[in-house]
């Protein structure tokens, strides 16, 4: 039962990966997704590299593994907190939200 529960988990973080890559590279709703993606990363280092079940000891992220994870979080944070929004190509600056 437990690998079919992180089975579960799995795609459907591959799913809002998926969903929220998409929408960044046309700058579609960009600062929710990026924001999301962020969120998500943080979860994932925290459980897989900093307090779960099988995590290492160090919570430092170059002794544990998990420096992508944290490089990825922060590069989405910046993303989402940002003051110029997706840039005048995306969508978002067409529609006239950003």
């Amino acid at each position: 039962m437990p690998c079919l529960f992180n089975f579960a988990i799995a795609s459907r973080e591959r799913t809002f990966f998926s969903v929220g890559g998409i929408l960044l590279v046309l700058g579609l709703f960009t600062r929710p997704a990026a924001f999301t993606c962020s969120g998500l990363l943080a979860f994932a280092y925290f459980l897989g590299h900093g307090f779960g079940p099988t995590s290492k000891i160090a919570i430092y992220p170059i002794l544990n593994g998990g420096n992508l994870a944290v490089l990825y979080c922060f590069v989405f944070l910046y993303i989402a907190a940002a003051g110029a929004g997706a840039g005048p190509w995306s969508l978002d600056a067409k529609q006239g939200r950003g």
